[in-house]
């Protein structure tokens, strides 16, 4: 990765633009197998939605949206990660797992760090 690519500047940036509206977000998600796609609950090169950017404290999270409008992430902060989402952090995105696990919506929330993992581009798309 180039040294050039600022992580913190870059966020700050996709979170003023959702914030202000100024900015339509989509993300395209990695080439992968269906056995790994499976298990992280995502599909191989598909176009995602981001609905929210969100930084909190240290925490960089998106909120993102399957347009199937099913078949949602597995991983870390997903609707069955029991193990990272605090009370606070929960709160603070207005976030109810235990609400979420009822339904698969295809809406999800994803940590920064794993979204430059599983997606291969952020597209930003600016209001003229």
């Amino acid at each position: 990765s180039s040294s050039s690519f600022n992580i913190e500047q870059t966020f700050d940036r996709l979170v003023s633009g959702a914030k202000y509206g100024d900015c339509l977000i989509t993300l395209s998600s990695n080439k992968m197998n269906d056995d790994e796609a499976d298990l992280l609950g995502l599909v191989p090169t598909h176009a995602y939605a981001v609905l929210r950017v969100e930084k909190l404290g240290n925490h960089k999270f998106m909120l993102i949206k399957n347009p199937w409008a099913s078949k949602r992430w597995k991983g870390r902060f997903s609707a069955n990660d029991d193990k990272n989402w605090t009370p606070q952090l929960k709160k603070a995105l207005n976030y109810n797992p235990n609400k979420e696990k009822q339904f698969d919506n295809g809406i999800f929330w994803m940590c920064f760090e794993d979204v430059m993992q599983y997606f291969s581009a952020v597209f930003l798309n600016w209001n003229p």
